[in-house]
């Protein structure tokens, strides 16, 4: 019985790698979340991922937490475990992240922040 040594097992290994890296990037450009209502964060399940835009309408930044109310057709509660000193009222932004209930309360937790305008 003839065994592969490492030096051919470990260059199978960079290639499959490599390769699976590539699709993922691939795939990554196509997956995109759609505009999310007041409605649906407020029905939808705890853990999907949602996409929220408008108007902030107050910041509150702490070190390591920012707090923001986000105004769409109702205000929307949204938390970013990041210090957004940037983020000022006024600004248009979208915000992609994850609802959760906190104290009977439905609030997204923010991933990811774009500043729109």
């Amino acid at each position: 019985m003839k065994y592969m040594n490492e030096s051919t097992l470990l260059k199978i290994a960079m290639i499959i790698s490599s390769v699976g890296l590539v699709l993922l990037y691939l795939v990554s450009d196509e997956i995109e979340v759609s505009e999310s209502s007041v409605e649906k964060i407020n029905t939808g399940e705890v853990g999907e991922v949602v996409k929220v835009s408008g108007l902030i309408e107050s910041v509150s930044v702490s070190d390591k937490v920012t707090f923001l109310s986000v105004k769409k057709t109702d205000d929307v509660k949204v938390i970013v475990f990041d210090k957004l000193d940037y983020l000022e009222e006024g600004m248009f932004i979208e915000v992609v992240g994850e609802i959760e209930e906190y104290e009977g309360e439905r609030e997204v937790i923010g991933n990811a922040v774009r500043i729109i305008s």
